[in-house]
């Protein structure tokens, strides 16, 4: 069986890290994969260190298709927030998945009309995505069409360590994300200074994809303003094994991870920080909610509210039971995304696809 994926652009996280953590149990089933992206910001040499020998940067993918499917012959099509590719793609004969991922509404609705019914199924990471793509985009697709399947992450690589509590080590204030309006990421540099008023902490700010000379100037103008420009590390592109330390580190330091974003279906940051047992401030947006539940509900705020997510972090840096609690509710509810489970899950929604374009009709 061969699985052709599409997207817009490989770069270190993201779908690109969706593809990567799929890689080891589609191996597994016998199914070759190759993915075509648009853009390359770093991902297409990450996937071929994570065993993705197949992988080609074609712009645009939707041109290039006749030519791509005829070399290839895959037996399945997955286009990743590309609704473009869908009408081409069964015209060609194909059977297709339309990936959603996207959590931003204009992004969605540039799909088409009488899209996603061609569409053999659509496939969404959270229950918010697929409730927001049900109201969003109404049609006769069957309700059935729309596939929860959670991203995975690589609990080998995310995972917890030993920890004690250091008082003589400065907590990191960690954010990770793209340099992106939806991300807020003005926000974030904003709590920093705000928490920095009076209690101590280093921040450190992880950014991938897109950074542009104008992206640069206007990131470091922020900082600047706010006077963090020579108090905070600046990281850009990281890869996965990297990350994983990183996290480690704000662990390691009583840290916090936060995230300012005003839209997530899923957010891979936030689980894989998670995973290492880093205790997480959140702004309830997107798909975020059903995952901080229980105790962890305290550690959210409404996006844009700056005052409450600098509260929320003080009181994780300066309260010692709280924090350790809220690292090891974290912990806890990463267990309700078992890898293995998740992995079954999407291997059975490939071969559903295929068995029912084999059934008779």
């Amino acid at each position: 069986m061969k699985l052709l994926y599409c997207y817009y652009y490989a770069n270190l996280g993201g779908v690109t890290s969706v593809i990567k953590s799929r890689l080891p149990a589609l191996k597994k089933a016998g199914i070759e994969v190759a993915a075509y992206f648009e853009k390359d910001f770093g991902g297409v040499a990450d996937l071929q260190a994570h065993g993705l020998s197949d992988v080609r940067v074609v712009s645009p993918i939707e041109q290039a298709l006749p030519s791509i499917l005829r070399d290839l012959q895959p037996d399945l099509a997955v286009a990743f927030d590309m609704p473009e590719l869908v009408k081409p793609l069964k015209e060609a004969g194909k059977r297709v998945v339309l990936e959603i991922h996207t959590p931003i509404l204009t992004t969605l609705l540039k799909t088409k009309t009488g899209t996603l019914e061609l569409c053999d199924q659509i496939v969404v990471p959270s229950e918010w995505s697929r409730e927001w793509v049900r109201e969003s985009l109404p049609g006769n697709y069957a309700r059935d069409a729309i596939v929860v399947v959670p991203n995975m992450i690589n609990r080998a690589v995310f995972r917890p360590a030993a920890y004690q509590r250091d008082p003589a080590r400065i907590p990191l204030l960690l954010w990770v994300g793209k340099i992106a309006n939806y991300k807020r990421w003005k926000d974030a540099i904003r709590v920093a200074a705000l928490v920095r008023k009076d209690t101590a902490c280093d921040l450190v700010m992880v950014t991938g994809g897109d950074c542009s000379a104008g992206l640069t100037e206007e990131f470091l103008g922020e900082l600047s303003h706010n006077g963090l420009k020579d108090r905070v590390k600046w990281l850009h592109n990281v890869p996965l094994e990297d990350m994983a330390s990183l996290y480690r580190r704000c662990r390691a330091s009583s840290g916090v991870l936060l995230s300012t974003s005003e839209a997530e279906s899923f957010c891979l940051v936030i689980h894989e920080g998670m995973s290492c047992g880093v205790p997480v401030v959140a702004a309830a947006a997107g798909a975020l909610p059903e995952l901080l539940t229980g105790d962890l509900k305290s550690q959210m705020f409404f996006p844009g509210d700056v005052g409450a997510a600098a509260a929320c972090v003080r009181r994780l840096l300066r309260n010692e039971e709280a924090w350790e609690h809220a690292s090891a509710s974290g912990i806890t509810r990463q267990k309700a995304f078992s890898p293995s489970k998740l992995a079954a899950t999407y291997i059975q929604s490939v071969r559903r696809v295929l068995l029912d374009a084999e059934a008779p009709a």
